[in-house]
């Protein structure tokens, strides 16, 4: 694994936690780090996903969870 694969999974390791503790403004800005790096990471959007679901944002739930779906087909195709 190299360096900024270590450092993406730390993120996300620490988006989980502050995501699990209802830290979600903390979990939000990590989730959307990992994004900007690996904009497919289906486990960053569902998470991201989720959140937003938590805190009334169905819209933005509904945008990450249908392109967690077009990832999965592309995925699923190959």
């Amino acid at each position: 694994m190299n360096d900024q694969n270590t450092k993406l999974t730390e993120i996300y390791m620490s988006a989980v936690a502050h995501h699990q503790k209802g830290d979600y403004k903390t979990a939000e800005s990590l989730y959307q780090k990992i994004l900007k790096e690996l904009p497919n990471h289906i486990n960053t959007q569902s998470n991201l996903g989720g959140l937003y679901w938590q805190i009334g944002q169905q819209d933005k739930t509904m945008h990450l969870l249908q392109n967690v779906l077009k990832i999965e087909k592309i995925t699923f195709k190959q």
